[in-house]
């Protein structure tokens, strides 16, 4: 997150964040809007190294692909 939260500080774009890092990042000069009143959807990946090979992670990709597809 710090890495996208420094692009937006050089005014390169702008990023939908947890609201948790409003204040970690208060010395960046970003400006933070409260969305959580808006009806939000959006496909979320699930991004990785394609030559993978941490003996934990196929269990973790099974569990996150569990919870977002239900």
């Amino acid at each position: 997150i710090s890495s996208i939260l420094e692009l937006v500080h050089l005014n390169a774009g702008f990023s939908i964040v947890p609201k948790t890092v409003q204040f970690q990042y208060d010395h960046l000069g970003i400006q933070f809007l409260n969305v959580a009143d808006a009806n939000v959807k959006t496909d979320v990946l699930l991004a990785y190294h394609r030559d993978q090979a941490h003996p934990a992670f196929d269990k973790v990709r099974e569990q996150v692909l569990r919870l977002f597809r239900g």
